[in-house]
C-alpha cells in the first residue's frame, strides 16, 4: 500500500498501531508528554484512520509515576498499564511492552520527551510507503548536555567495536517495526536481548528517517556512563 497525502483518510482503516513506552522514575514530565503523546494519536487517528493502543510498562519506578499511568489509564481506554516488580532495565521494559502489544506494527518510543510523538506520523507513513518493516528514528540532532553526548557517543563506539552493526549509532529506540518482526525479536533468548543491534541482524531491510530529538521536558538522564558501559 502507498499513502500520499493525497489519499483519503480511510488508507489506513483497521490498521492498529500500537505504542510500547517505557517508564521509569518520570513523574516530572510523564503528563505533559502523555497529553501531548494523546493529542498527536487523536489527530492521526482522524487524518490517517489507523487506531492506536498505548502499552506503557513501569520499569520499578521509586516515585509517583505508575500511579501517574494508572490515573491516566482510567481516562484514556487507549492506555494499558504493566508494571514490574523491581528495575529491570530499559531492554526488560521494552520486551514487556512488544510482548503485550496486539498492533499491525508497533513503535517503542522513550517517555521523557526526547523522542518527539509528532515523528509518529513520518514512522507510520514511511513503513506504508516503502513496505519495510523496520523503520528507525535517527537523530539528525539532539538537545542533550554534554556529559550524555560523551556518554553516548562512547557507548556506540564502544559497540561497534565489540561487532554491533555501525548503522546502530544514533538510532536509539525510537522505531517502528511489523508485527512479524516483533515476534522475531521476542523469540530470541531475554540474556542477549540488546534490541538496538538485534535488529540489524535479522536479514531484513531497514529504512531510517531523521529526526531532531528534544531535550528531556524534566528530569535527568537515567542512562549514566557506568550503565551504559554495563548495557554494552
Amino acid at each position: 500500500m502507498t499513502l500520499t497525502h493525497s489519499e483519503p483518510t480511510t488508507s489506513l482503516m483497521n490498521v492498529l498501531c500500537s505504542i510500547c513506552l517505557p517508564v521509569y522514575n518520570e513523574e516530572e514530565s510523564l503528563l505533559i508528554f502523555l497529553d501531548t503523546l494523546s493529542a498527536t494519536l487523536d489527530r492521526l487517528e482522524h487524518l490517517i484512520g489507523v487506531e492506536f493502543e498505548i502499552i506503557a510498562v513501569d520499569d520499578g519506578s521509586a516515585d509517583e509515576s505508575l500511579a501517574i499511568l494508572l490515573d491516566i489509564s482510567r481516562r484514556d481506554p487507549r492506555l494499558n498499564v504493566y508494571a514490574l516488580q523491581q528495575n529491570s532495565g530499559h531492554q526488560a521494559a521494552i520486551l514487556c511492552g512488544l510482548s503485550h502489544a496486539n498492533g499491525d506494527i508497533v513503535i517503542t518510543m522513550d517517555s521523557d520527551g526526547q523522542d518527539p510523538p509528532d515523528a509518529i506520523e513520518s514512522l507510520i507513513k514511511t513503513h506504508f510507503n516503502t513496505q519495510c518493516e523496520i523503520i528507525l528514528a535517527k537523530r539528525g540532532s539532539r538537545k542533550d548536555k554534554l556529559a550524555k553526548k560523551i556518554s553516548a557517543w562512547i557507548f556506540y563506539r564502544l559497540l561497534t567495536y565489540m561487532g554491533v552493526p555501525a548503522e546502530s549509532r544514533d538510532a536509539g529506540d525510537f522505531r517502528l517495526i511489523t508485527r512479524r518482526i516483533k515476534k522475531l525479536i521476542l523469540a530470541q533468548p531475554n540474556s542477549l536481548q540488546y534490541i538496538r543491534g538485534q535488529i540489524f541482524t535479522l536479514k531484513t531491510p531497514v529504512q531510517m528517517i531523521s529526526i531532531d530529538r528534544k531535550g528531556r521536558i524534566a528530569g535527568s538522564t537515567k542512562y549514566t556512563l557506568r550503565k551504559m558501559i554495563r548495557l554494552a
